[in-house]
């Protein structure tokens, strides 16, 4: 039957096979068979009969010699099947585009390479310092505030208002930062974000932030700094100088008793340089006071004079033994 309806549909049947296909296609198999023929094998059609068929003057052929063969027959119009699926298509891409037109835009990237700081003006009149080795990734849409932080940044937040509503009040829209282990919900401030080693820490300068964090919601106040490591609860310490963990942006590391380890933590993600020691009371060894950031090797220097050690270059790790 598949090769009498192509037979048919190119003229080339005789009497006989085309009074066969018209009973056939009175039948509901015979009229998908058709209909899947104009559909799927479209191409094969317009290769068989040489010219793109039009499948108007098709069904009205059949449909003519149909009522011809028998006054009571009536088949299903395929060029309106034919129009519907249309139609459906057609309503099918204009929602898959309106969706699309709806998702967001891709975020705007910035990343600071080690050594490096850049400073990151955002649409609402926000600053973002980024210290060196991060990630900030900014929404592009400007109805909202949002972003998304790897490594540490520095935040001066604006105020941004809603429209005033009928009670003439206006409502402050927040400004939220997003870290693997919380978020930072703000609306108009100062504060400093270290994201790294699976750890998040905040420091608030001035205003007043709220994180949160699965069920957790913990407030902040001027002075105080929290933390949250990707597998405990959110702790909050209270007076603090925040001026202090926020120096990086003068390229300055501001040290109250902070020992040799932890000074080394700050090289790698600040120079990408690791550490070896030779033996854990160099580790241990604490300073008190400013060191540069700007240049490594003064940094180094620094710590050699203030410390009386010896640090030593190793490709990318730094050696520290005693003199």
């Amino acid at each position: 039957m598949h090769n009498l309806l192509i037979k048919y549909l190119n003229n080339q049947c005789n009497s006989e096979e085309a009074d066969q296909v018209l009973r056939y296609l009175q039948t509901p198999d015979g009229q998908r068979h058709l209909e899947r023929i104009m559909s799927e094998e479209a191409g094969s059609l317009n290769q068989i009969t040489d010219r793109e068929p039009n499948y108007d003057q098709i069904f009205s052929k059949i449909h003519s010699a149909i009522e011809v063969n028998s006054a009571s027959a009536k088949v299903i119009p395929l060029y309106r099947r034919w129009y519907a699926v249309a139609a459906a298509v057609s309503t099918l891409l204009l929602v898959a585009t309106w969706w699309f037109l709806l998702q967001p835009a891709p975020p705007e990237v910035y990343q600071t390479a080690y050594g490096e700081t850049q400073t990151i003006k955002l649409n609402d009149g926000s600053v973002v310092t980024l210290n060196a080795n991060s990630i900030l990734k900014v929404a592009t849409n400007d109805d909202i505030r949002e972003v998304w932080l790897t490594g540490e940044a520095f935040f001066e937040i604006e105020e941004v208002l809603l429209n005033e509503g009928n009670q003439g009040h206006a409502e402050l829209v927040k400004f939220v930062v997003h870290t693997q282990e919380l978020d930072v919900v703000v609306v108009g401030t100062t504060f400093n974000v270290q994201n790294r080693d699976e750890k998040t820490q905040v420091v608030l300068n001035s205003g007043k932030v709220w994180l949160e964090a699965d069920t957790e919601k913990l407030v902040m106040e001027p002075g105080e700094v929290a933390e949250r490591t990707s597998q405990g609860k959110m702790v909050k310490t209270t007076t603090v100088n925040p001026s202090v963990y926020s120096a990086w942006k003068e390229n300055k590391l501001v040290c109250r008793n902070t020992t040799l380890a932890e000074i080394a933590e700050v090289i790698y993600h600040r120079f990408g340089h690791t550490a070896e020691f030779a033996n854990d009371s160099i580790r241990s060894l604490s300073i008190t006071g400013t060191l540069p950031l700007h240049q490594l090797p003064l940094l180094t220097e620094t710590l050699q004079e203030s410390l009386n050690i010896t640090i030593q270059y190793d490709g990318q790790t730094l050696v520290f033994e005693k003199k």
